[in-house]
């Protein structure tokens, strides 16, 4: 799992990637305060989510998260990543939430 969260933990973008070569989300945790949305139960209590696109080069990554009629966006998730040598990769950016806020995030997990 890779965790962003903003500094206060009112918001999170939580996603579950795949072991491919390229970006394979396999399951997404979304929180705005007391509102949370999942893509499976087994992730957690919340409102049925979708990766809608997501999309990964080597400075950014970008993924929206959407609902299951793919009707309205749910969330937008925009990072930028650096690394130095073989050290770990930091990844920094945006959550928008619409309706409930944007804030800054960074991130954990590989």
């Amino acid at each position: 799992w890779i965790d962003c969260s903003d500094v206060g933990g009112k918001a999170s973008f939580n996603f579950l990637v795949g072991t491919v070569d390229v970006l394979s989300i396999a399951g997404l945790t979304v929180t705005a305060g007391k509102k949370a949305w999942a893509s499976q139960p087994v992730y957690g209590p919340g409102d049925p989510v979708l990766v809608g696109q997501a999309y990964e080069d080597r400075e950014t990554l970008r993924i929206d998260a959407v609902d299951p009629s793919f009707a309205s966006k749910i969330a937008e998730l925009r990072l930028f990543k650096t690394s130095e040598g073989i050290g770990d990769t930091i990844q920094a950016g945006t959550l928008h939430i619409p309706g409930y806020g944007a804030w800054p995030v960074t991130c954990d997990g590989p």
